[in-house]
């Protein structure tokens, strides 16, 4: 026995050592994309600044340690098995209950009902409770300077109270031994309940929800860090449906956005960016609303960052409802965003890609009285927070559903947990009363400012969603409709947060990376899903992404392949997991026989099979749906026979060989309960086993990069800028965050490779550092324990993801409209005011123009120039204003029509020069008519610098950010004549002669001062021809009301204008009418209607408009309050400069308003 345990001891050493080593091995400085360093660690683990690039103070970036320097993360405690709590009525003041000393005994559930959101099970979790009255946590950081946006409490609907039970506060653990890195931390295992709703009868069509979060990562809900998320509604929701753990998202809002809508991945669409002109749909691409609403569906959408009128709940005589403008009678469908972030001038709204009826905020405020509805600005009833409107109007709505309603499709896009950022501030706004908890608890002491308002802003969020989901129940649409819960992206974490102990007390599930990066942290979230036939307390493992949303809807309402004209779709349906064929009562099917381990060259090929075509455009992978079927492994010596999946795991060394993920114990338990809920991929398909996901992260691609034009002034395919390993152009911003990426790349021209990854079965290949992880059993961590570098086979396995990135990028690059600008439409269905963004130009002087986040800067030498594409719709004078900030005088034209009409000075142009100011307004340059296009030719606009009064190679524009392109209702009057010439005056009399001499010869005709002789006076019946005016800008006021204008003249080419060589400094400036200063809205005449939004007097009341100068002051106050600039007459789409997603570390993305 001695010597047995002598040989027991010296095995365990020897296995402890090995390991050790394994784990410190090559660490490479890959801790994060987005979550590492401002420097790439160096050969030898430490940091090293690259060349060039400096350590930054990354405002709200990571700049985290490296990956085994972790701090010990608490240890998640058991949520209380209670019923969740109901959300106080909407008209209370009164802060949450205090925390009760002790847990409250569990509560007895209800019987469930349509779609209840059941109770979360109890923990099975071997963690120790936590004592009765725990000491105050100790403070992980400095607090943070304060955080609370001051937003007053605004006084709120009534509406009927729900139940709301007492639930203590939960304790917070207390500090535990680490585990190891890659280790899942415990959760609560899943218990299966069933199916609540049975499923529809063969033939009938469900109607859908969508309800998507902003900047919720999945970290962010209370199941995953129990110890101080408060989301019991969300956890009752995911306990009482089906999770899927491994669905995944794109890294950024805008492209997520784009992928549910269309199916496919964002980089075909147009989307490539959240700002830059880059975050527009191609007009080509059909959307889910007009998928459904081709097949009957109704859609309306409620989106933006404003608000949306809510009823009252008390009936009013003649009340209307503000969805459909008509008395209160059951309402139409309606599809509801809170942020739609694909496109927001004419053209790219809402009403114009497929929705039936849309709602529009004015900017990106919270809190508003304001709305689009469709095109027209309406005034709303109540000032609340925009979520608490759109999910009350979506409430509403459910109420007035029948068992005769069509079937509708509900998109609510909530704008929380997102900041906002206004006069240059980032905060997240939500009512006061739920950050009460937290500042009254001395447990949350030393938390992060920033911190502690996301978990309040995520309380706010849920007591939302409870009472959508409570007025869903007692709705007749509660037995037919699908409801869907996810993020966007991941956690978006701010200064204070990014260190490694905030950051483990914000993600505990130690997922690297967070919003922007491609690594689980950025990329992987939650979805949730309940509705008929869909089984309660299941955990789903398949990999699902975010634009598979689309063709499960589509399968599921039983549409036709190709019921309407779309690209092909990218996304896989995964109706399969959401309905699957009755399942036995017993705990989960045993899995598969596992596939024959790959040898190295074996599984090259395999991998290499399919890749030939994967990413061309139109082929059904894509590159990121299903890959094509690899032939099975021949068995070899000592090899088992049979097929193997594509990316079969290499058996370990130790005594689990060959067992499939699925096969492995749940995460954080020995064994798992009979009941578990966790199934795996046992319902996977063969194509979602097989599948690849490519992320593709916005570091490489920025606003100033302007693809290259061919002949045909389309997009240049290929071109240098779009090469998989040279193009590219590191993000501005963004790029900063990625020192990884200069491990194997160049700053200057990345490439694609370092902002790619890609994700099929247990496998991760992350671009930036070239890195094969193995992701199993639960953990979803990039760090060197999770590294497959040295398994069997893995070299072939990291190649052939690696070429499959290539692929997926080269199909990418070949769309017909990925990486294009948008297509500005003029007098499109009767809308009057068209926004050519400036950093949406397809073309501009490289090097002399820049584009930016939310507009341009530049224009140095005559002959700059940028150039939009343009489709004018319907024929009308047009008036231009361009907004701008400068500091010297300038020349410039603005034409428009063909390119080569353009560059031969015979297209329609206006030329004026635009004076220097501070400040951003808006100057006019004039009106022309403008002819209709036709869809064969292709027509541009174009504003070229014609000359400037500023220092020789100094830029004109500080910042240029519109062309406000607006149809006039009336053709305006031709500048009055001048006056006629006045008659000279008569000759002085002559002198008397002294003496009476014979009379003088008479005096010659007085001579005109310059010389020439005067104009003789008309004769009787004669007018004076006047002579021809200068050309002057004229600001037209619209008609009140549309007017139908004769057909134009045709119009004479413009005189030619004087232009200095390309290249040459300013200097002489061509003649040109000075710009006039754009107004306003009129508010005593044609626009008195908007005094109904003005904020109110200083003392309190409405203001009163009753002269010119209040007027004045009226207008100014309303703007501001909106982020408008001066010059913008017509009360349709106003413009703003901050109503992008702008970083708020860009100076320059903010000019004065």
């Amino acid at each position: 026995m001695p010597r047995l345990l002598e040989l027991l001891v010296v095995v365990a050493v020897a296995a402890s050592v090995a390991s050790g080593a394994r784990d410190l091995r090559d660490q490479r400085g890959l801790a994060v994309l987005g979550n590492a360093t401002t420097a790439p660690m160096s050969s030898s683990g430490g940091s090293a600044a690259p060349p060039g690039m400096p350590a930054l103070e990354l405002p709200l970036e990571s700049q985290s340690l490296p990956p085994l320097d972790l701090p010990p993360p608490l240890e998640s405690p058991a949520p209380l098995p209670l019923e969740p709590p109901a959300p106080p009525p909407l008209d209370s003041t009164a802060p949450p209950p205090p925390s009760s000393p002790a847990p409250a005994p569990p509560l007895e559930p209800p019987a469930p009902l349509p779609l209840e959101s059941p109770a979360p099970p109890p923990l099975d979790s071997t963690a120790p409770p936590p004592p009765e009255s725990p000491a105050p946590a100790p403070p992980l950081e400095s607090p943070a300077p304060s955080f609370q946006p001051e937003l007053p409490e605004p006084e709120l609907p009534e509406l009927p109270e729900l139940p709301e039970p007492e639930l203590p506060e939960p304790a917070l653990p207390e500090p535990s031994p680490a585990p190891s890195a890659c280790e899942p931390i415990a959760l609560a295992e899943p218990e299966r309940r069933g199916v609540p709703v049975p499923p529809l009868a063969p033939g009938a069509r469900p109607s859908f929800i969508v309800v998507l979060t902003d900047d919720q990562g999945w970290d962010d809900v209370g199941l995953n860090n129990p110890g101080y998320v408060h989301t019991p509604h969300l956890d009752a929701f995911i306990t009482g449906g089906l999770l899927l753990d491994s669905f995944y998202t794109s890294p950024q809002c805008a492209q997520t956005r784009a992928a549910l809508l269309t199916g496919r991945d964002f980089a075909r669409t147009g989307v490539a960016l959240v700002h830059g002109g880059y975050d527009f749909l191609d007009s080509s691409e059909a959307t889910a609303a007009r998928v459904l609403g081709d097949a009957g569906y109704d859609t309306i959408h409620l989106c933006g960052a404003g608000t949306v009128a809510r009823r009252r709940a008390a009936a009013r005589a003649g009340a209307r409802s503000l969805l459909t403008d008509a008395p209160r009678a059951p309402a139409p469908a309606l599809n509801r965003s809170g942020k739609f972030h694909n496109g927001d001038v004419q053209g790219y709204e809402p009403w114009n890609v497929g929705f039936a009826r849309s709602f529009f905020p004015p900017g990106m405020d919270q809190e508003d009285t304001l709305m689009r509805v469709n095109q027209d600005y309406t005034r709303v009833e109540d000032k609340l927070p925009m979520d608490t409107q759109l999910t009350n109007a979506l409430a509403d709505y459910l109420g007035n559903v029948t068992a005769a309603s069509p079937p509708f499709f509900a998109f609510l896009a909530t704008k929380s947990v997102h900041l906002t950022v206004k006069n240059g501030a980032a905060a997240r706004p939500y009512p006061a009363r739920f950050r009460a908890r937290y500042e009254a608890d001395p447990r949350y002491a030393g938390v992060a400012e920033a911190t502690i308002d996301v978990w309040a802003n995520l309380e706010y969020l849920d007591e939302l969603l409870g009472r959508l989901l409570a007025a869903l129940r007692g709705s007749a649409a509660a037995g037919s409709t699908f409801v869907m819960v996810m993020g966007d992206n991941g956690s978006q974490l701010l200064r204070g947060e990014t260190q490694p102990g905030p950051k483990q007390t914000r993600m505990p599930s130690r997922m690297q990376g967070f919003k922007h990066s491609v690594l689980e942290g950025g990329v992987r979230n939650f979805l949730a899903v309940q509705g008929p036939g869909v089984p309660a307390g299941v955990v789903d493992s398949t990999l699902v992404d975010i634009k598979d949303v689309l063709p499960t809807m589509a399968e599921l309402a039983g549409l036709p392949a190709n019921g309407t004209n779309h690209w092909p779709w990218d996304g896989l349906s995964f109706a399969n997991l959401l309905v699957p064929e009755p399942e036995p009562e017993h705990e989960p099917q045993p899995p598969p026989p596992p596939g024959a381990q790959l040898a190295p060259q074996e599984a090259m090929q395999q991998l290499l099979a399919g890749l030939l075509d994967a990413g061309e455009p139109g082929s059904e992978p894509g590159g990121t749906g299903a890959a094509p079927p690899v032939s099975p492994a021949p068995p070899g010596d000592g090899e088992p026979g049979g097929a193997a999946a594509p990316l079969e795991s290499p058996a370990p060394a130790s005594g689990d060989a060959g067992a499939p993920p699925d096969a492995s114990p749940a995460p954080g338990n020995a064994t798992a309960p009979a009941r578990s809920g966790r199934r795996g991929t046992a319902l996977a398909s063969p194509a979602q086993l097989e599948r690849r996901l490519v992320f593709l992260s916005a570091h490489c691609f920025d606003a100033d990069a302007v693809p290259e034009l061919g002949p045909d002034r389309e997009v240049l395919r290929p071109q240098p800028l779009f090469d998989y390993d040279t193009g590219g152009m590191l993000h501005s911003v963004y790029g900063k965050l990625l020192p990884e990426l200069l491990l194997h790349h160049n700053a200057s021209a990345p490439g694609f490779e370092a902002c790619i990854a890609v994700r099929q079965g247990d496998y991760k290949w992350v671009g930036a550092t070239r890195t094969l992880y193995r992701l199993t059993n639960g953990s979803h961590v990039e760090l060197p324990c999770s590294d497959a570098g040295a398994e069997p086979g893995a070299p072939a396995i990291a190649a052939g993801l690696s070429a499959a990135a290539r692929a997926w990028w080269a199909g990418v690059a070949a769309e017909p409209h990925s990486f294009a600008k948008p297509l500005f439409y003029m007098g499109l269905r009767g809308a009057r005011v068209t926004n050519m963004l400036a950093n949406a130009a397809h073309e501009r002087t490289r090097g002399a123009v820049v584009l930016g986040p939310n507009g341009a800067s530049g224009f140095a030498a005559a002959g700059d120039r940028m150039c939009f594409r343009t489709k004018v719709m319907t024929a009308s004078p047009y008036e231009a204003v361009i907004f701008y900030t400068s500091r010297a005088e300038a020349t410039f034209r603005l034409s428009f029509g063909t390119f080569a009409a353009i560059r031969d000075g015979t297209a329609p142009a206006l030329t004026a020069r635009l004076p220097p100011q501070a400040v951003l307004m808006g100057q006019s340059l004039g009106w022309l008519d403008l002819p209709a296009g036709d869809n064969a030719t292709a027509t541009e606009a174009c504003l070229e610098l014609l000359g400037s009064a500023g220092p020789p190679g100094a830029p004109v524009f500080g910042f240029l950010g519109n062309v406000r392109v607006t149809r006039l209702l009336e053709r305006p009057p031709p500048p009055p004549p001048p006056p006629p010439p006045s008659p000279p005056p008569p000759p002085p009399p002559s002198p008397p002669p002294p003496s009476p001499p014979p009379p003088p010869p008479p005096p010659p005709p007085p001579v005109a001062p310059d010389g020439e002789q005067p104009a003789a006076s008309p004769e009787p019946g004669e007018g004076a021809s006047p002579s021809p005016a200068p050309e002057e800008a004229v600001d037209a006021p619209p008609a009140p009301a549309e007017a139908q204008l004769p057909p134009p003249p045709p119009p004479p080419p413009p005189p030619p204008v004087p232009v200095p060589d390309a290249g040459s400094p300013a200097g002489a400036v061509p003649a040109a009418p000075l710009a006039v200063r754009a107004r306003g809205l009129d508010l005593l005449g044609r626009d008195a209607r908007v005094q109904a939004w003005l904020p109110p007097a200083p003392g309190g009341g409405a203001v009163r408009v009753t002269s010119v100068r209040d007027a004045d002051a009226a207008w100014t106050a309303l703007r501001l309050a909106h982020g408008w600039p001066e010059g913008q007459s017509v009360f349709e789409s106003m413009y703003s400069a901050q109503a992008e997603d702008v970083p708020d570390d860009c100076a320059a993305c903010h000019p004065p308003v």
